[in-house]
């Protein structure tokens, strides 16, 4: 059947590098994504720029759930076929409503919102733009114009949680409360490398994984673990790029000789988290894929929301995220690609 392909990280054994990478350094670090995000709106809502966020109709639920917790409006923008923003929906909605905060995802780490970012500053008044990076966690240090940027660590490397923001023109809170979910991930890792056949149930580190999960939107004001700040830095970041780039590669020219595209296109630079397919019968596709020990995520389920979020409606119908990440090989982009092609 081969090996299981998908899944949380096993982060109780870092690949480190030689020398110290650098990628979080002159950022604040918090417990997660959305904390980090909780933490550029809080600052915002306080600094009295908190009369309305905008966000992309195509996204993860913990976004404007975040915004709930801040007790702060919110409304959706449309989304084209690139993934990038209608701006004269964006610029209309934005004038309407009176101005505010814009967030801007750049999607799987391939869809580069920079040229958006320029045109938000320059058409739209008194605007406070927010790079999601979160899918492109690799990109936390390029250059932009983005008034403040955020990603994710534990999406990317083999860490067990981490919030990261990158701001120019605001000084953000340090916070040293530790958080509560990430011990829930520690501790199913180190179940998971243990496990022997009939020794104990595999339900048994996936409960303590699914814990951690469904804890992480109580831990909006705490840090990440000493785990995750004593190894960041010593991670082998190039290693983990150069491996989602060959995967990347290789896996895009397998599906283009059986008809599939990824529904944005992906520059040879850029570092994939996923590589995302569009499959008119992407749930059997799937479940064949589940049946061959490949679990491939959808971005993203719809949780709410279902009349604005149009792009995200769609893609939750048939976006398939085929993974790429540095745990696998050549091989295994070519056992994905001939399972797709016997079932698509």
């Amino acid at each position: 059947m081969g090996k299981v392909i998908g899944g949380e990280f096993d982060f109780l054994k870092p690949e480190c590098g030689g020398k110290r990478n650098g990628l979080v350094d002159g950022c604040s670090i918090y417990a997660s994504g959305r904390a980090a995000l909780w933490q550029i709106l809080n600052l915002l809502k306080q600094n009295g720029k908190a009369n309305h966020v905008y966000l992309p109709d195509y996204l993860c639920d913990s976004i404007y759930k975040v915004c709930e917790a801040l007790d702060m409006p919110y409304s959706f923008y449309k989304i084209d076929d690139n993934l990038r923003a209608d701006r004269i929906d964006l610029k209309t909605r934005y004038e309407t409503s009176g101005g505010g905060i814009l967030v801007f995802i750049n999607y799987f780490g391939i869809v580069n919102c920079e040229e958006e970012i320029i045109w938000a500053k320059q058409n739209l008044k008194d605007v406070v733009v927010v790079l999601d990076l979160v899918q492109a966690p690799f990109e936390i240090n390029t250059k932009s114009d983005a008034d403040f940027a955020f990603t994710s660590l534990r999406k990317a490397f083999p860490l067990p949680d981490g919030g990261v923001v990158r701001s120019q023109n605001y000084q953000l809170p340090i916070v040293t409360e530790p958080n509560r979910f990430s011990q829930y991930k520690i501790a199913a890792s180190f179940l998971k490398n243990l496990r022997e056949d009939g020794y104990y149930d595999d339900s048994l580190y996936l409960d303590l994984y699914g814990k951690g999960e469904a804890m992480m939107d109580e831990d909006y004001q705490t840090a990440a673990s000493c785990y995750t700040t004593k190894n960041i830095a010593a991670l082998d970041i190039e290693y983990f790029a150069q491996r989602r780039r060959e995967n990347a590669s290789y896996l895009i020219r397998g599906l283009s000789q059986i008809g599939i595209k990824p529904c944005v296109a992906v520059s040879p630079e850029a570092v994939p988290l996923f590589i995302p397919v569009l499959l008119d019968n992407r749930d059997k596709v799937r479940k064949a894929l589940f049946r061959n020990q490949i679990f491939t995520p959808v971005h993203w389920p719809i949780a709410g929301h279902e009349k604005e979020l149009k792009c995200g409606c769609f893609m939750a119908e048939h976006e398939l995220s085929l993974i790429v990440d540095h745990r696998y090989t050549i091989e295994d982009m070519e056992r994905m690609i001939s399972i797709i092609e016997e079932n698509r």
